[in-house]
């Protein structure tokens, strides 16, 4: 069969096309059929020029110079930039407070004297969680906390108990005579001395401890994998077994208490928490759920604004280099997802506190999932200047355009050459050759994407403006209602309640327009976009052997992406401006509102995982309905595969459960068990043998092990990044140590009133990365490695 190269294809209907009035866009004085060559006559091409004010590196003025601190900004990252808000300014106060008290408890000897030898674990407690939550959050947090200790001290109780039973009782009786007839009546200072140079170890004793130690390792490493939120928990109850199994080998008699300064420690920190929340700021679930999600709100609306500035960009500002609008962009947009997780799990535990204010734990369930898509489409504008960028760096053409009128015959000295150009990741020879004739196509009919986007500025600009008016009206209601709560019955009354409808009205007409807005934009607007291309579009035309119209509309398609994402967007926000009105006329007062569904309390912790912020707010995925009655006749005719049928004889039922044995040893989780235990046990055995036991722990080789198992991750890059936080955390909290303690005591012996002014000084950028910072282990071993050093220096 014979295939035609250069079909006729009928041009499609633009009868419809509208212009910016509304009327129908008047036939193009040039519009005709396109000859065999594939080039339309473009003479009387008018010249698409930008509106607005030039820039002023465009005219040659000098370009403003901006502000220090707006320089300083633009170079810091992004988690530098939260000191700014005045909420995590409360909550580093808070946070920071706490960690001093807890630094300044061990300093007075006697006070240390109570806490113990590990008075130091309230400051590393205060690290590793924070007072930077609501009361009743804190206090759930800390129970399961202090479950996880309990948990590891009766483990290590159970293993203590096992190995007196197996301990060789002769042995121990012949080691105190052995002692007694070298030290006399120093036996007793003796016994403690020798404890640690392993003079007691009995390997009956040791092997017990070490099959405990080993079994618990396994246990709550694979737990720890399970679910994210029991990290903590399980990481304290791992270290009560460390403690008793790396000390209870050397110990010729049960000491059961071993652990009490550590609890009566933790203990201590959990008091000056609930202090600092309950008086410091103080703040329910649902004022930190409305204050991130005004947060969420605020980088939405931002990255929706800085689109004037993307539809504003000049071809040389087209990149991904650092500094440039991409990146910045970019950076904003990557924090939305982490940011909706966090709110994701605090949306859960809403209903479990008695709270004051206009919206209850049920209205902000239901804002939970709009917001999400919101944010979500939102970040998917990133994907307009994405594409823009891509097109321009591979359209095969350099970035300064042809003037026009340029003859085609001209343009090919404007070609980067090959070698040259930067290719993406699956370009090809031919599909570079294609770029290249699409480009001079562009260039030749004036209809760059640097002339479409005009166009689409223009034709967005109405849709934009009530886009982000609606968010800012919606940052303005959620503003009110988290900040007013109680100024109804303190000062002001009648002003609260007019304002509370007046804020309402808002958010009513902030609806009715963007509503407006977006019909008169997919009634009228979205065609203005077509009407460089409706003389191409409007008459018949030919395409290659290939299918390839004689025209490039890849500039148009890219256009096309910033049109739908810009579209899903205002529907998003639509859905929780309606939603939020809902819920105003509803609640037209602050009210007390109770806790309800306590028994999320445990599930929200216990709970394997959270739903992920992608699938909040979408359409539910519908399975796929079959017909059993075809199923069955199915079946009933052709017989099934024998291997997929249930096992059904003994050595079927024994091949089966050998294969899921298999499957659940190759899994990363149970991979990651066995790490944790093979680590633990090659830290543990230098510490329970002769030869090594009083270097060990003159050495603090427990906390070697300890590291051991926290460095630990399920896969490698987690790995890597672990590793390298924990060097660059020890090395820079033990330089801050050091500073700490030559500032706070000069060259005396000690003292505690500098030592506490000191501290106050280092813990303050300590706690501040711990909160903020990028890496929350590099915060923590900073901050545990300068509360140790401080300790073992005084």
């Amino acid at each position: 069969m014979s295939v035609e190269k250069n079909p006729t294809v009928k041009a499609p209907d633009l009868s419809d096309s509208r212009s910016e009035d509304g009327g129908p866009v008047p036939a193009s004085p040039r519009r005709s059929s396109l000859s065999s060559s594939h080039r339309p006559s473009t003479t009387e091409k008018p010249t698409i020029k930008r509106s607005g004010t030039s820039k002023s590196k465009k005219s040659g003025g000098t370009p403003e110079q901006k502000p220090l601190w707006a320089r300083l900004e633009a170079k810091l990252p992004t988690w530098c930039l939260k000191i700014k808000d005045r909420r995590q300014q409360k909550v580093l106060f808070r946070c920071w407070f706490a960690s001093w008290v807890c630094v300044v408890l061990i300093l007075p000897n006697r006070n240390l004297k109570v806490m113990g030898n590990a008075g130091f674990f309230a400051g590393i407690a205060s690290l590793m969680m924070p007072a930077n939550m609501p009361i009743q959050t804190f206090l759930m947090a800390m129970t399961i906390l202090v479950f996880g200790c309990c948990l590891g001290w009766a483990w290590g109780c159970a293993a203590m108990a096992a190995a007196w039973r197996a301990r060789d009782k002769a042995l121990y009786q012949r080691t105190l005579q052995q002692l007694a007839g070298q030290y006399g009546s120093n036996l007793q200072s003796a016994i403690q001395l020798r404890i640690f140079h392993g003079d007691f170890l009995d390997t009956r004793s040791t092997v017990v401890f070490g099959v405990f130690l080993g079994f618990a390792s396994f246990i709550l490493g694979y737990v720890r994998t399970l679910n994210p939120k029991l990290a903590l928990p399980t990481i304290f109850a791992t270290i009560f077994v460390d403690v008793i199994c790396s000390y209870g080998p050397l110990i010729p008699t049960p000491q059961y208490t071993i652990l009490n300064t550590f609890v009566i420690s933790t203990s201590y920190y959990v008091a000056v928490g609930i202090f600092c929340i309950a008086l410091i700021f103080p703040q329910t679930l649902n004022h930190q759920w409305l204050g991130d999600a005004n947060a969420i709100l605020t980088t939405v609306k931002e990255l929706v604004e800085a689109q004037d500035q993307v539809l504003e960009l000049e071809s040389d500002e087209m990149n991904r280099d650092e500094g440039s609008l991409y990146s910045t962009l970019r950076a904003k947009a990557g924090g939305l997802v982490a940011s909706l997780e966090a709110l994701s799990g605090k949306t859960k535990m809403l209903k479990m506190e008695f709270s004051y204010g206009q919206l209850g734990a049920d209205d902000l369930e239901d804002l939970e999932p709009p917001l999400t898509l919101l944010a979500l489409r939102t970040r998917g504008l990133m994907s307009f200047i994405t594409l823009l960028i891509q097109h321009v760096e591979t359209r095969g053409k350099d970035k300064t355009p042809a003037p026009p009128g340029t003859p085609a015959e001209a343009l090919d000295s404007k070609v980067i050459p090959l070698h040259a150009r930067k290719i993406a990741v699956g370009d090809t020879f031919r599909l570079m050759h294609v770029r290249d004739i699409d480009s001079r196509w562009e260039d030749e009919h004036q209809l760059r994407v640097e002339e479409l986007m005009p166009i689409l500025e223009s034709a967005t600009a109405n849709l934009r403006k009530a886009t982000l008016d609606g968010m800012k009206t919606a940052i303005s209601a959620l503003t009110f209602i988290n900040t007013q709560r109680w100024k109804r019955h303190l000062i002001g009354g009648r002003r609260v309640l007019e304002q509370m409808k007046e804020e309402e009205r808002d958010v009513g007409n902030a609806l009715q327009v963007l509503e407006d807005a977006l019909k008169d934009y997919n009634d009228n607007a979205r065609m203005t976009l077509l009407e460089p291309y409706h003389e191409f579009l409007a008459s018949p035309f030919e395409v290659d052997q290939h299918g390839r119209p004689p025209f490039s509309l890849r500039p148009l398609f890219v256009c096309f992406v910033f049109q739908s994402n810009l579209i899903w967007t205002a529907e998003a926000l639509l859905s929780l401006l309606r939603i939020l009105n809902a819920a105003q006329k509803k609640r037209t007062q602050a009210q007390l509102w109770f806790p309800k569904g306590m028994d999320r309390l445990f599930q929200s912790w216990f709970s394997e995982g959270d739903v992920s912020p992608l699938d909040e707010g979408l359409p539910p995925v519908v399975p796929f309905q079959t017909d059993k009655v075809e199923d069955d006749a199915f079946e009933n005719k052709y017989k099934k595969d024998p291997d997929s049928l249930p096992p059904a004889n003994v050595f079927q039922k024994i091949g089966d459960s050998i294969h899921r044995v298999h499957g659940w040893l190759a899994e990363p989780r149970t991979i990651f068990a066995f790490k944790v235990l093979i680590v633990t046990i090659a830290l543990w055995l230098p510490q329970v043998l002769k030869r090594s036991a009083w270097f060990t722990y003159s050495q603090r080789g427990l906390w070697g092990l300890i590291m051991g198992q926290l460095t630990l991750a399920v896969y490698m890059s987690d790995q890597l990044s672990a590793v390298v936080g924990r060097l660059v955390g020890t090395v820079a909290g033990g330089l801050v140590g050091a500073a700490w303690w030559y500032v706070g005591n000069g060259r005396g012996q000690g003292n505690p009133y500098g030592a506490a002014a000191s501290s106050a000084l280092f813990l303050l950028p300590i706690v501040f990365y711990r909160l903020f910072g990028p890496s929350v282990m590099e915060g923590i071993m900073s901050g545990v490695t300068c509360v140790a050093s401080l300790l073992l220096m005084s």
